[in-house]
């Protein structure tokens, strides 16, 4: 999945990009990630997101916190310890990215990826993973914009259809 910076009115935006096997152009899905941060995990969504026929752009939305490696955890968070320890960065950065933000950035990941050549025009999907959903939710609706809302998980969610299409599969 190749990686993307998005120029962000606060500095850079890391995201992934996935893309469909077939190269697309295929309906869009942004996928909000959760408190933990952009690592191999939303990777991984992203691209399963993708085998089923969607570009899925899933952004750092903590960029002004830092990089998706400073804000990701470095150890096994299975460890005695090691969640409670990582959770405690955790609420400062959820707690600076206010719904105004989450607002400015949602537009403009959401123009970044409707503008991407193997987009299809048409509605987009946005889906939110565990944080991710209190922060998709009520910040996008209407438009060109179909939101979940609520992560059952990424097979259920994209196969009822939420851009008007069945995922393939």
């Amino acid at each position: 999945m190749p990686e993307l910076t998005i120029d962000g009115p606060d500095g850079p935006i890391e995201a992934w990009v996935a893309t469909p096997p077939d190269g697309g152009p295929a309906p869009g899905v942004l996928l909000v990630m959760d408190a933990i941060g952009l690592r191999p995990q939303i990777r991984s969504m992203a691209d399963r997101f993708a085998s089923w026929g969607y570009v899925v752009l899933a952004p750092n939305v903590f960029h002004r916190s830092g990089t998706a490696a400073e804000t990701s955890p470095t150890t096994d968070l299975r460890e005695p310890g090691a969640r409670e320890a990582f959770f405690e960065s955790v609420g400062p950065r959820m707690a600076a990215l206010t719904p105004e933000l989450s607002r400015q950035d949602t537009a403009l990941y959401l123009d970044v990826l409707q503008g991407r050549d193997d987009v299809a025009d048409g509605p987009v999907g946005v889906v939110g993973y565990c944080m991710g959903v209190g922060r998709e939710r009520g910040l996008v609706t209407g438009g060109s914009v179909v939101t979940n809302r609520h992560f059952v998980g990424p097979r259920e969610v994209l196969a009822r259809g939420i851009l008007g299409q069945k995922a393939a599969g």
